[in-house]
């Protein structure tokens, strides 16, 4: 079995992930309008930036070998996810606690989805280049 090395990056994206998510939670569950509206901008600016980034690299490295390799069903799962919070961050131009928290919810499950599923079949299925190209995130 191929180690965890290889997902190091990623799983640091993770816990960036998981940090905005529950940042998220606090801000809706404080109510404040303000505080809302700002985490609402740092959703759109981390989907812009580091998670658009993570997105990418999964969907143009890591998915693609792992639908080959015969795991159609977990690929399927990911792309709809990172469709899903796509589509939530861009509905954010008009921050909503309740889509905030949609967003927190989906964010945090698919994190815990592709650590305890995704990476794990991966590190079993994936050549050398490609865990090397995952690497170098």
């Amino acid at each position: 079995m191929k180690t965890l090395r290889e997902f190091v990056a990623l799983s640091q994206a993770h816990y960036h992930a998981v940090k905005l998510a529950l940042d998220v939670k606090q801000a809706t569950a404080r109510g404040d309008t303000e505080r809302i509206a700002a985490v609402a901008d740092r959703v759109v600016g981390q989907m812009e930036g580091e998670l658009e980034a993570h997105f990418r690299l999964e969907e143009a490295l890591l998915l693609p070998a792992m639908k080959e390799a015969g795991h159609a069903g977990l690929t399927s799962r990911a792309l709809v996810e990172h469709r899903l919070m796509r589509e939530a961050a861009a509905a954010l131009a008009v921050p909503s606690a309740p889509l905030l928290e949609s967003f927190a919810d989906l964010l945090l499950s698919h994190v815990r989805f592709e650590e305890e599923q995704v990476f794990p079949a991966a590190r079993g299925c994936l050549d050398e280049e490609t865990l090397a190209a995952i690497a170098a995130y």
